[in-house]
């Protein structure tokens, strides 16, 4: 396929481009880079590839390389595509995204990924280009859900669980390292929660306010541990309760004693993702939550198969 991009333009690549050097071009990131960061960390090298039409900026690509250390391949991640709008529909995201691949071949990359969310910009704009490009059809990852204190205290479920006297909550930073080995051993004996769902994920973020462990007999059987990802923003990121307990309503129980324990804070938002393999959760916010939230929003993956450099 051969695509024509505006002889004006030229593509030139950031030098010194981190993480703290994005920040400086969130004006021309699309999402905002700068949201982006409050909620992750790098994951490996950034890239940065700016779109210059008579020495103006006037597109940004921000991408990242990162490395799965179980099948040992790099994937050229697309964290921001940016054209400013007096030129779109001119072939610029086309050659920001052409030259990007380009580059990440030449780096050995097996592939190239994307993430967004759905909007009518996306589906209009963004989807046909992907497909005019030979990137796979996108495929739902994870739906986004948003709330705030006004909206989540309505819900009428979370002022009415209390845990059988078995059982005994307690705030996930107190955790002793005693109780982090075992549950460490357990997981290499054998895989008892999802790698995705890992208490140990981001510990920096990590927020004591209503992060919570659960003990049951005195062994730690589930957490919701939660992060700070904006000065009043907690993002609840994993929920887990070992498998037979999981149908007595524990899980329940913990978002709820989060869920108070940050209502009664001045930190007023919430927000969470569930991705698409975790059923039970996406029924747990169909079912509980979704009337109480202020959004709802799907994210989208496409990837794009590279193959060998020739």
């Amino acid at each position: 396929m051969t695509t024509t991009y505006s002889p004006q333009i030229t593509y030139q690549w950031l030098e010194n481009f981190d993480a703290a050097a994005s920040l400086e071009y969130d004006d021309y990131t699309c999402p905002s880079i700068a949201s982006h960061w409050q909620g992750a960390s790098p994951l490996g090298e950034l890239l940065g590839l700016a779109a210059v039409e008579n020495d103006e900026m006037v597109g940004l690509l921000v991408a990242e390389l990162r490395k799965d250390p179980k099948t040992d391949t790099t994937s050229g991640v697309i964290l921001s595509l940016f054209v400013h709008p007096e030129n779109r529909r001119q072939g610029v995201a086309s050659g920001l995204i052409t030259h990007l691949e380009g580059h990440v071949r030449e780096l050995g990359c097996s592939q190239m990924e994307l993430s967004y969310q759905a909007t009518e910009l996306t589906t209009v704009a963004l989807e046909p280009l992907l497909e005019r490009l030979g990137w796979e059809t996108p495929k739902i990852s994870l739906i986004l859900a948003k709330s705030d204190s006004e909206h989540i205290a309505q819900a009428p479920w979370i002022h009415h669980y209390r845990f059988p006297k078995d059982f005994t909550l307690f705030p996930w930073a107190e955790l002793t390292p005693a109780q982090e080995e075992r549950i460490h051993q357990r997981q290499k004996q054998k895989v008892w929660y999802p790698e995705s769902l890992s208490p140990f994920l981001e510990p920096s973020k990590l927020e004591p306010l209503n992060s919570l462990g659960l003990l049951y007999q005195g062994e730690v059987v589930g957490w919701m541990v939660n992060h700070r990802v904006g000065p009043d923003t907690i993002r609840y990121t994993s929920m887990f309760v070992v498998r037979r307990f999981q149908r007595r309503g524990r899980g329940a129980m913990l978002v709820a004693e989060s869920i108070m324990a940050q209502l009664d804070s001045d930190i007023p938002y919430y927000t969470c993702a569930v991705g698409e393999s975790n059923q039970p959760m996406l029924q747990f916010v169909d079912r509980r939550l979704k009337p109480y939230l202020t959004s709802l929003t799907e994210a989208y993956r496409s990837l794009k198969k590279l193959g060998s450099r020739e």
